[in-house]
């Protein structure tokens, strides 16, 4: 019996490559990023921010690796991407404020690294991306709490506020209690 004569869900797990114990310090960060910015976005009804990842990374099969070729993944995409609306308003002074847009949309790339530098993909991806005008951030960072504290002046140098955060924090925790 020949390998081609398998059905294709069987013929994937015998080509897989063994599995090994592979360390991915930056999944750790990632998900530290995420468990930050998800309620974030929550408690602000998603109206400051967006942010999200696209998962580009890690082994796949021939067969897999064609596929996803042609739906049009690129490499050396960012591990996160964040989307910030336009600012609505403009201060007159004296409290006063009106409607205009003083900052445009933007998009910001950020990609994450523990201890490495980034692979040519990614240093493509980040050439082409600031050549079109949007703003790619390399986050070096060497603990989950670190990588926090980067993102959240990501933020704030966007005009994220977070008083929203820490009221739905402390809401999230007395629920915790009840």
């Amino acid at each position: 019996m020949k390998l081609t004569d398998l059905p294709i869900h069987l013929q994937n797990k015998i080509r897989r490559k063994p599995s090994k114990k592979k360390k991915r310090p930056e999944q750790g960060l990632q998900i530290a990023i995420f468990n930050f910015l998800c309620p974030l976005m929550i408690a602000q009804k998603y109206e400051q921010f967006i942010a999200f990842h696209v998962p580009n990374g890690g082994w796949r099969t021939p067969f897999e690796a064609n596929l996803f070729k042609t739906m049009g993944v690129m490499p050396g995409v960012a591990d996160i991407i964040l989307l910030f609306p336009p600012d609505q308003t403009a201060s007159l002074g004296d409290g006063m404020r009106i409607a205009a847009s003083a900052r445009p949309p933007r998009v910001v790339f950020v990609e994450l690294k523990f201890d490495a530098d980034q692979v040519n993909t990614q240093q493509a991806f980040q050439i082409r991306v600031e050549a079109m005008g949007f703003k790619y951030i390399l986050l070096q960072a060497k603990t989950p709490d670190d990588a926090v504290r980067q993102t959240k002046q990501i933020l704030e140098n966007h005009g994220v506020a977070m008083k929203a955060y820490g009221a739905f924090r402390a809401r999230s925790e007395k629920a915790k209690d009840l």
